[in-house]
């Protein structure tokens, strides 16, 4: 018996037309492509093989889901701002841009016990996988079709780009400055007449897109940070907007101002919407966004530009050892640096080791950095980080990642290793193509400081001692006030329980274990 679809998709402002639904935009020749002329693109899409290499060609942020008679087509952009949910049942797929809208059975609420060990760990679900069992969710730069029986997928959109070519092997400081100059004028021509939110911090991404905005002349520009009074980020973004002519606004984050703040509907409206049974929660832009616009800062009418990803385009996640890591330091490498440092036994730990070692760092491939370079892309680039963005639209704001762009991430990745790793290409262009010329190159960073034997060997023996010790180690008031932030949460409903994590200053595993039994307790889980 044929399947039958339905489609269930209110979360995001979605344009129909013939059974095509898309959202967000797509750049064709550098012109923005939206609603009906996307609809019209994909239209002429005879087949899913013919859809399928119409979206691998597609830069953007968007996701699009077209029903055809006996299958359905889904395809998310590589920037996963619009994720995509999917059930098989007996009769029918059931598709959605909510995965609560999917639960119509009691093995719904089974919980998948790996996802939710991975999710403690990194703060994510691994590839298609939600927290419940029956319920997948369409990958970032992923295309797929479900007919019959029948799940065809393709990673395909943005992340077929990531085969290294040589092709940017002698790419000078000026011919990357001349890259991200055009490339963000097709993303200015979006932002004239607009007011635009710059949140802007002492790093260099946020600098980057300050001066890019100058470059072309945008002067209706609110930059603003958020997080403790003392916070280090302030000064610097402060001196920064004042020499480029911005306003500068700074949030700072006090007790009463989060006090109960678990209690309100909004709250509970904000974790539905960029949780999704698959992602962490972020609360550090919460307040500071919420207290501009109660302000008239800012309105829903201005537009956002947050930097991600930065970080994995200057190579920040590199080192010089991973030429000749094995594809166990890869993993162990994984779980350690970019783990939430909660309490997982052993057994959890080699269970994830083995998962990570299948899937993404196999013995037999020749160049593991590059499998690396995918993982960090999607589980934590565009799952994790990118997610965090996904407040702009819960807000009802329009925002653009013009260093996720397709073309950038591209000439990134086409860079010889030596280029990326330790961040020097990327911040030295950046210090001298731009900020010297917008007269904003102070507060520089030093070169980064590989790791060491001695100070891995400190971590070691400090993650043996009681948590009462650590915390005189460890720097428990941070710039982000998370410490208190997540006492609100551990306080928040006295029947849930937490454990430490080996560092305590690493607040997210609090949220992430918050967030497990949160879900559980919201949606009836089985205890399974």
């Amino acid at each position: 018996m044929a399947l039958s679809f339905d489609l269930i998709l209110e979360k995001f402002k979605w344009f129909n037309d013939k059974n095509i639904f898309v959202v967000g935009f797509v750049w064709v020749n550098n012109k923005y492509v939206s609603q009906q002329n996307f609809v019209d693109l994909v239209l002429i899409q005879s087949d899913f093989n013919e859809f399928k290499r119409f979206a691998a060609a597609l830069n953007g942020q968007f996701s699009i889901v077209v029903q055809r008679e006996n299958e359905v087509w889904l395809a998310c952009s590589h920037t996963w701002t619009n994720p995509v949910f999917y059930k098989k049942g007996t009769t029918k797929y059931r598709i959605s841009d909510e995965p609560e809208n999917l639960v119509n059975t009691d093995s719904d609420k089974e919980p998948d016990p790996f996802s939710a060990l991975y999710f403690l760990n990194f703060g994510v679900t691994p590839k298609e996988t939600t927290l419940s069992y029956s319920i997948s969710q369409v990958r970032p730069g992923e295309v797929v079709c479900l007919s019959g029986s029948k799940r065809l997928a393709s990673q395909v959109a943005g992340f077929s780009d990531l085969a290294y070519d040589n092709s940017s092997e002698e790419l000078t400081g000026s011919e990357l400055q001349n890259h991200l100059i055009e490339s963000f004028g097709k993303y200015y021509e979006q932002l004239k007449g607009k007011q635009v939110l710059l949140p802007l911090t002492k790093g260099y991404d946020s600098r980057l897109l300050a001066c890019l905005l100058a470059e072309y002349g945008h002067k209706d520009v609110v930059c603003a940070t958020w997080g403790r009074k003392d916070n280090l980020e302030k000064q610097t973004a402060q001196k920064v907007a004042a020499k480029l002519g911005y306003k500068y606004f700074a949030v700072d984050y006090t007790k009463t101002m989060i006090r109960n703040f678990t209690k309100t509907e909004n709250f509970e409206n904000y974790v539905k919407f960029v949780g999704h049974w698959s992602s962490m929660p972020f609360f550090y832009e919460y307040f500071g966004l919420t207290q501009l616009l109660k302000n008239n800062v800012i309105n829903q009418e201005t537009v956002a530009l947050p930097g991600h990803p930065g970080d994995f385009l200057k190579g920040s996640h590199l080192n010089n050892s991973m030429l000749n890591f094995s594809s166990n330091d890869f993993c162990a490498h994984v779980i350690s640096r970019f783990g939430t440092f909660a309490p997982i036994q052993k057994s959890g730990k080699n269970e994830l080791h083995n998962y990570l070692a299948k899937n993404y760092f196999p013995r037999q491939a020749e160049s593991l950095w590059q499998n690396y370079e995918q993982w960090d892309l999607e589980e934590r680039q565009c799952k994790f980080i990118g997610n965090s963005s996904m407040i702009f639209s819960f807000l009802g704001m329009r925002y653009f990642m013009p260093l996720f762009d397709r073309a950038t991430l591209k000439l990134f990745h086409s860079l010889p290793f030596e280029k990326r790793v330790g961040e020097v290409f990327y911040n030295k262009t950046l210090e001298t193509n731009f900020f010297k010329k917008y007269h904003v190159d102070f507060d520089l960073k030093s070169l980064p400081r590989s790791s060491t034997s001695s100070s891995n060997l400190k971590e070691a023996i400090i993650g043996l001692v009681p948590h009462f010790l650590k915390i005189h180690y460890y720097p428990v008031y941070d710039s982000v006030f998370y410490r208190e932030i997540t006492r609100e949460l551990r306080n928040a409903n006295k029947n849930f329980e937490f454990k430490h994590p080996s560092r305590p200053h690493y607040y997210n595993s609090y949220i992430v274990q918050w967030y497990l039994q949160y879900i559980a307790q919201k949606s009836n889980w089985s205890s399974k």
